[in-house]
């Protein structure tokens, strides 16, 4: 007779329930205890790795969108230099260079710094997304974009403000609504806000929208948008 375990099963007001059960059964429920204890820790594991790479592709894909921006700006500023260069119209290399009056050449203009016109900054604490600009009527502009805060673990308090950065190289600050640009997010907040445009100013003379974002006490995010791809 092969060798058997019995279990016994006990109650104070029933009987006495014996069961036997063979050796190899026993191991069998001892090993099938270890390997779902060793397959529930590879999912656990493998469910933290995913997370990790998808944190990691979530963040390069915020860094590679804002170089593609900082790209695009850069080359329409390179592209409008290289038609204004290859027309040779006096006028627009003036406005280019903002150097000498040509009408009056005793009378001197002042310089465009563009290092500082079109510097961005980011520190990495919000982003900017789907900034899109559309005519409200004949004399006002719709601006709207989504603003996400990449720290999740706190709320950031701040206010956005605006400047029109003209194909002279002027800049022009607008005076938006500050309720509209005020912002208490922790995670994402869509902006919408309507502005005018100054009277001596057209649509077609802007070369960029600047977006600054100040969080802190301090400027937190700068970038440029040119209005070609934002207009709709």
């Amino acid at each position: 007779m092969s060798e058997k375990y019995s279990v016994l099963f006990m109650r104070d007001d029933t009987k006495v329930h014996r069961f036997r059960i063979s050796p190899f059964w026993l191991r069998f429920l001892i090993w099938l205890q270890g390997v779902l204890i060793l397959v529930a820790s590879l999912g656990f594991y493998a469910g933290y790795t995913y997370w990790s790479r998808n944190s990691e592709m979530q963040a390069d894909r915020i860094t590679l969108q804002r170089e593609l921006r900082e790209t695009q700006v850069h080359l329409e500023r390179l592209e409008n230099i290289e038609q204004i260069l290859q027309s040779n119209d006096p006028e627009e290399l003036q406005a280019l260079f903002g150097t000498m009056s040509i009408e009056d050449s005793s009378k001197e203009k002042p310089s465009v710094d563009l290092s500082s016109l079109l510097a961005t900054e980011d520190v990495q604490l919000v982003s900017i997304e789907n900034v899109m600009l559309k005519p409200a009527d004949s004399s006002s502009i719709r601006l709207s974009f989504d603003l996400n805060n990449l720290d999740s673990a706190k709320t950031v308090d701040g206010l956005a403000s605006l400047t029109l950065v003209g194909r002279d190289g002027q800049s022009i600050s607008i005076a938006a609504d500050v309720k509209d640009m005020k912002f208490s997010i922790s995670r994402f907040k869509k902006v919408v806000t309507t502005f005018s445009l100054p009277e001596t100013t057209a649509l077609k003379d802007i070369y960029a929208l600047r977006i600054d974002i100040t969080a802190e006490g301090k400027t937190v995010l700068r970038d440029l948008f040119p209005v070609e791809s934002i207009l709709q």
